[in-house]
């Protein structure tokens, strides 16, 4: 074997060496991009659900006597509420609510319903107390439970429903769900 084939074949080794130690360093390189781009992805999906808690609103119907009134206690203002009754299927009376275009974070709204198709002002009896009626006349039951659900959107066009189950000792708000991510602002109805 030569000197130039000796050569020849140590630089070949050498650049071998060189071509693994490049290859193995790309790798270790890659797998911490993608560690990081992961990272990120989890901190951005954190930075949007932060933001969606920051505007997001949430409903409560408040129980006062003689009346039926929802209560933004959310974060956010909420656009577009309705509430909508689930009566036993046994009850002929369906409850209808009108929509509550907006409500503002702390903003508390009477709202008006319809019992069969005619307008009711919720100041002539509560929602309790129409409801109760209409179950202990039809189901003679002597405790009941309403389940009403509030539908609404928020101010990015999101929209949320939220269960609101009523008691005779008062109503507990529950976990507000986001069923379709919102494209922008939109306002779909004005407010009166």
């Amino acid at each position: 074997m030569t000197s130039y084939e000796k050569w020849s074949l140590l630089i070949g080794a050498a650049n071998a060496i060189f071509i693994l130690a490049t290859l193995i360093v790309l790798c270790l390189y890659t797998k911490y991009t993608k560690q990081i781009h992961q990272t990120s992805a989890e901190q951005l999906k954190e930075l949007i659900r932060q933001r969606r808690l920051g505007i997001m609103p949430s409903i409560m119907v408040l129980g006062q006597p003689g009346e039926l009134q929802i209560m933004n206690v959310g974060n956010g203002p909420a656009v577009n509420v309705n509430i909508k009754s689930f009566v036993p299927q046994e009850l002929d009376d369906k409850f209808e609510f009108e929509q509550v275009s907006l409500l503002r974070p702390g903003d508390c709204r009477r709202v008006n319903f319809k019992i069969n198709g005619s307008i009711r002002q919720s100041n002539l009896k509560s929602h309790e107390q129409l409801f109760g009626e209409a179950v202990a006349k039809t189901l003679k039951l002597g405790e009941f439970r309403i389940i009403d659900i509030a539908e609404f959107y928020d101010i990015e066009g999101s929209f949320y429903k939220q269960l609101l189950p009523e008691t005779e000792s008062g109503v507990r708000p529950g976990f507000v769900k986001l069923i379709e991510e919102g494209k922008g602002a939109t306002l779909i109805a004005q407010e009166k």
